[in-house]
Parts: structure tokens; sequence; C-alpha cells
């Protein structure tokens, strides 16, 4: 079959299951919501905007309010306290794009705050938007507009409410043509690696072991895996008994996920001798499950949630974008203050949270981001949910789930591709904080997860120095740094580790050339695409306050050198290289707090580090500058991830830097244990119980911090 034939048959293939993709999501999306003032409303209502006092944060421009900050907001004054319950905003023209609306009515005493708010978002090609508030007679409200530039003509409140109606979804042309070209370079890139017959492998190579295995030793395992699962749930319980506590749901599904764990490791020893990766795999699955499901499916719950769960949801619906009332709750930027998740009070919530699902909202047409493509992987997991008709905290649940098992399968071909130095990729990429973010709605695991997979395929070539680099490793090697730093591409300079392979790696000195050029063209893409997202209103972070200014902070660099110099030097000796703050990369959870053990965790990343080794790590031992580079591009990436936080996020000129987080370091982790470590290490222990000591201790730091910082604590 020529290849012309074959990709045409491809492309078929993709045209095919793109359209019956478009059926599910005209059939699964909900419908939209319009809103129309009645002539009752009109003829009552009381105008705000314009013709009274407010603090304006905006521009009036042609196009309509352009913000002037990068949280802008408008206080309304009605001059004396009106009773009211609905706020009206009526617009020049067709709304261009989805406009965030947050409307602040103060509470009774103390300044406005997220509790007494209300968000919405006003769909495109609106004239007309209500927000609706609790009752009640305020002399002041705050609004928050977010837009490109908002053609807002006047707001009025009153205390009737507008009428709606619903705008059933229809075909999309482009989503077709758009699923058709992913679906189609997906099949390309499978049938080029040969997926299918690579499949077809493995499962005859597991159906042959599983024959020549001795039956009844077959048997017995097929029988102790089930009493393995039992015994666990049996030894909680009795646990529970002892101290007085209920042995509840959750902690029986806890207890049954460990001792799947449990049960492979005793039963799979010797897999876990030769290919721990599959352990590593059944570890991640199985804490991952436990956070994508006992993490509460309400509001913001990890970092910058909000934002990555609209890009899922972006990815989800491919092109016009419906979000429901509860997406809307589920973006909102704000914690919940208590968790109410035992008994009835979950059930009431999940009812809530179904009703406020099926409720028609908002829409609008999505902006492909290329920064955002990682994220689809979540995306799948929400289409998959809502194209079952699943309750919306299993579709919340699976939206989390498939990026973890993304992250998961990535981490795989990592370790397996390794001749040595297994368990260190796979204590790095079991690190809680980590596992926390995977199964969280967060790209940084993306980032994490292939650039470890770039950089596992590179330490191969070195362990296999004799092979030359096949095509198929070059595209994977840059491919998979490029596909992870799309999200933040100021971690791509860890691609040029690559250009470390030696000569005679490469077939011919043009292939080398090619592979080098390549990698050039990577970066500059990258760096395109950081521009793209750099602009003078993206420099400057509103969460850092006031005074805040990308290009002012910009220009103090320039013009004060050696302060900022001092200023990074004490931020990097004070604050990350302090192993006081172990706990802030290692067993961070965001918002619900910190998990234990941290110091356990930090010992076992360093003498796995140093420990992994075996004769493949031979070739690197005279090779000083092999050890040399990686960790000076990951100290370059450092400072570069700092000094992007002291640029967006801090006041000019300070001498401290805010809004570094520790989970950025976890993805410069790896290439820094690779260049620090040596090959003169020769670890001869059995592979087994090495192995196996390694993945229990990470698994008792991860399960502990499932059990302390979730199920013991809202369940």
């Amino acid at each position: 079959m020529t290849r012309v034939k074959k990709g045409l048959i491809l492309l078929g293939v993709a045209l095919v299951l793109a359209l019956g993709l478009e059926a599910v999501q005209v059939a699964t999306s909900p419908a939209g919501k319009v809103y129309q003032p009645t002539e009752a409303m009109q003829a009552s209502e009381v105008d705000l905007y314009p013709g009274h006092e407010f603090d304006f944060a905006y521009e009036e421009t042609e196009k309509g309010l352009v913000p002037q900050r990068g949280d802008p907001w408008m206080k309304l004054t009605a001059g004396s306290a009106r009773s009211f319950r609905c706020i009206s905003f009526y617009f020049s023209r067709p709304t261009t794009e989805l406009t965030y609306i947050q409307v602040y009515y103060p509470p009774e005493e103390g300044p406005y705050d997220e509790v007494h708010s209300v968000t919405a978002q006003c769909s495109e090609g609106a004239v007309y938007w209500a927000v609706e508030i609790p009752e009640g007679e305020y002399e002041e409200i705050r609004v928050d507009l977010d837009g490109t530039a908002i053609p807002l003509k006047t707001i009025s409140v009153g205390n009737e409410l507008p009428t709606v109606t619903t705008e059933q979804p229809g075909v999309r042309p482009r989503r077709i043509f758009l699923t058709t070209m992913i679906l189609f370079a997906a099949m390309l890139w499978l049938s080029r690696v040969r997926a299918g017959e690579r499949i077809r492998r493995t499962i005859k190579q597991a159906a042959d072991a599983i024959r020549a295995e001795d039956r009844r030793k077959t048997i017995r395992k097929a029988v102790a895996f089930p009493a393995i699962i039992g015994g666990s749930v049996l030894l909680m319980r009795g646990c529970m008994a002892l101290n007085g506590e209920p042995f509840t749901a959750p902690k029986a599904v806890f207890a049954a996920v460990a001792g799947i764990f449990l049960a492979s490791l005793l039963l799979m020893r010797k897999t876990l001798k030769t290919q721990p990766e599959y352990l590593f795999m059944i570890l991640v699955l199985c804490v991952g499950f436990l956070f994508s499901y006992y993490v509460p499916h309400t509001g913001l719950n990890g970092w910058d949630e909000d934002v990555h769960y609209r890009a899922a949801l972006n990815a989800a619906y491919v092109d016009e974008v419906r979000l429901t009332k509860q997406d809307e709750l589920t973006m909102a930027r704000s914690v919940e203050a208590s968790y109410d998740l035992s008994g009835g009070g979950l059930v009431r919530e999940r009812e809530i949270q179904n009703e406020l699902y099926h409720e028609a909202t908002a829409h609008y047409n999505m902006l492909l981001s290329p920064w955002k493509i990682p994220e689809m992987f979540n995306g799948a997991g929400l289409f998959t949910g809502r194209a079952l008709g699943l309750p919306y905290y299993l579709i919340h649940f699976l939206g989390r789930f498939f990026g973890l098992i993304a992250y998961a399968v990535t981490g795989f071909f990592a370790i397996r591709r390794l001749k040595s130095g297994k368990m260190t990729a796979a204590v790095i990429l079991l690190i809680p904080t980590a596992l926390y973010i995977a199964s969280s709605y967060n790209y940084d695991c993306y980032l994490t997860a292939f650039t470890a997979l770039g950089l596992c395929y590179y330490a191969a070539e070195w362990q296999e120095r004799e092979k030359k680099i096949t095509l198929q490793h070059a595209v994977i090697m840059i491919g998979s740094f490029f596909f992870g730093c799309l999200t933040k591409p100021v971690y791509i300079p860890l691609m040029w580790i690559l250009l470390l392979l030696p000569k005679d790696k490469f077939g011919t000195q043009t292939q080398r050339k090619q592979f080098i050029w390549a990698i050039v063209g990577a970066t500059v893409l990258a760096g395109a695409i950081m521009m793209l997202t750099r602009v003078e209103s993206s420099l400057t972070d509103s969460r850092g306050g006031g005074g805040v200014s990308g290009l002012a902070q910009m220009k103090y660099m320039v013009l004060h050198p050696f302060e900022y110099i001092g200023t990074m030097a004490s931020y990097l000796w004070n604050e990350l290289l302090n192993p006081a703050k172990a706990r802030e990369m290692l067993t961070n959870m965001a918002y619900h707090g910190y998990g234990m053990h941290e110091y356990i965790f930090l010992a076992l990343i360093l003498l796995t580090a140093f420990t992994d080794k075996n004769q493949y790590d031979r070739s690197l031992v005279k090779k000083p500058w092999a050890h040399v580079v990686p960790v000076v591009l990951a100290a370059g990436v450092t400072v570069a991830v700092i000094s992007s936080m002291y640029i967006s996020f801090t006041l000019v000129g300070a001498h401290y830097i805010d809004g570094v987080q520790f989970r950025y370091m976890i993805p410069l982790l790896l290439p820094v244990l690779m260049g620090v470590t040596t090959g003169k290490v020769q670890n001869r222990v059995n592979r087994g119980w090495y192995n196996g000591a390694v993945l229990v201790i990470a698994a008792f730091v991860d399960f502990a911090m499932v059990y302390s910082g979730f199920v013991c604590k809202y369940y």
C-alpha cells in the first residue's frame, strides 16, 4: 500500500470519527441562555452607569471599555440605599467575546469580599445580560468586567428578573475540521511507530507468559490478589475500631486501593525486578485515583485551577464552549471556607451541582492557544463524562483522572526507556506534590512528565553508547521537550541538553545537522509563543498588588543589576536551598495545607539519585561537561523562572521576591540529579529488593498524604 493511499484511508477514518464525535457534542452540549428584559423592567429600573459617581479603571474607546490594569473594577454609587436583586447590563452592540462579570454586594460590616459576590459569564453576541444577587438594600455595588473591549452602554438595577430563553447547540463545521485534523495527525504518528503491531505483540507476550506459568501458581495469584485487598480493608477497619473512629466508605475505598498496590507489589516480584515501570504506573494510578476522586469537586482546590479548568473545557468542546452554571461556580476564584463532605452533606452537594450543571447559560467561541494544547487530556475526560451522561462530580473526576492517566503513561515510557536510573526518574515523578498536581486541573504535570520523557530518552542514548539515534527517538526527544514546554516556554533551555549527544551517535553528519536545526527551530517557535503571551498587559500579574509594573521592574533590573543579583542570591540561599522549606515542594496540597514526612521523601530522592547506578552509567564517567551542562541549564532556568515572578508579581525595586512557588522547580530536579551523580558508583543490591524498598517508601508518603489531607480530614 502506497503512503498516499494509506494517508487517504487514515484521513477518511479520521473524518468519520470526527462526524461521530460531532454528533455526540451536539446531543450532549447544554443549551445556551439568552436574557430578554421585560417592558416592566425597563420602565422601573434605576440607571447606575452612566450618571453616578464611580471609581473607574477602564478607558472608553470606540471598541468599548478597555481595562487599564490587570484586575479592573468600578464602584457604582446610587446615592442612597435602594432595594434590588437584579443587575442588568445593556450593550451598545453585540459582544464579541466571552465577558466575565463579578458583582460584589457589600456585607453589613467590613470590606468587599469573595463570599459576598456573584460571578457570571456573558455570552458572545449578547446585547443584554443579567446577574441576580440576594435581594437587599444597597447604597453601592462593585462590578468587575473582564474582557478585551466591553461595549457597555449602561448598568441598571431592579427587582424583576428578565425572561430567559434557551438556544440549542448546532453542528459546527469548524469543529469537525479541527477534530479531523487532530485525529488524522494522531493516526499518522501511531501508524509511524506501528502502535497496533506493538500492542498486539505486548498482548501476545502477556498471554504467552500466562500460559507458560504453572497453572497452580496462576490460581494461587488469582486467589491471593483479592485476598490481600480484602485483608487491607479488614486491617483498616480493625485499626479504626481500636481508635474508636468510624469506618466510613471513603476509608474502605482507601484501604482497598492501597491493597491493590500492595497485592501488585507482592505478586509481581519478577516484574518489579526487571520492569519496575509497571509498578510505578500502578502506584501513580492508585494514589492519583484517590486524589482525583476525594479532593472536593468544588471551587479552587489547586493553584490557578479556575484558569486550567476553563482550558480543559475549551479542549472538551473543541470550538464552541457551553458554560453551565456549575462550570461558572467551579471557575469562581474563591476557596471554600469549609467542606461538609460526610453523610448527607456530600449527597446534597452533589445534587445541587447536578442541578446547576443542567442549567443553560453562557457560550463562546474558543480561541486556539498552543500553550493550552496539553490540557486536551483533561478535556477528553470532561467530554467522556458528558457523553456518558454522568453526574457532575463524576464528569469533574474524569477530567482530573484522564490527565493523571496521561501523566502515568508518559512516566511509564520514560522509565521504560532507561537502562539505569529507573528508580531515580520514578521517585521524581512520584513526589506527592507532583501527583497532587497531576490529579487536578493544572498543566504543570505535563511539563514535568514530558520533560522527564525527553531527559530519559537522552540518558538512554548515552547508556546505549554503541547504537545510533533513530528518527523515532529523535522526534520523541525534541517533541516531548517542546510539547511539555508549550505550557511554560521559559523551560525550553532544558532541551539544549540534547546538544550534548556525541557526533558518533548519528549515522551521518547531515543527520546531526538536521537534529541541531530541529532543536533550534523548536526553541525559536517556543520563544515566539512566549512573546505572544508576554505583551505589556500580561507582564504584570494583578495579584501582586497595585505597585507591580512589569516594564518598570525590568528597567530597575537593568539600572541596578547588583541590587537585583543580591536579591536573587538571597532568595536562592534562604528559600530555595533551605531544607526547612522541603514541604513547599514535596508535600504541598495548595489550599488544603501540607502533607507529612517530607524529610523522608527528601532523603529518598537523594539516596536513590546516588545509588541507582549500574554498568550502563560508565560511559559518562570521564565526561565532566556532560555532568556540568545539565546542572548549569537547570540553574539558568531556575533563575529565569524566579526572575519572571520578580517582574510580574513583585513590587518595583523590592529586595524580596513574591509569587515563586516551589512546584516550579520539580521539572528541574531530574536534570540536576543526572548531573551531580556519578557512574563510578555500582549498585549490586538485588534489584527486586532495591526497587521494592524505593517504591514502598514513596507509596507510604503518597498514601499518607491522601489519607491525612483528604480522606480522614473531610470524609
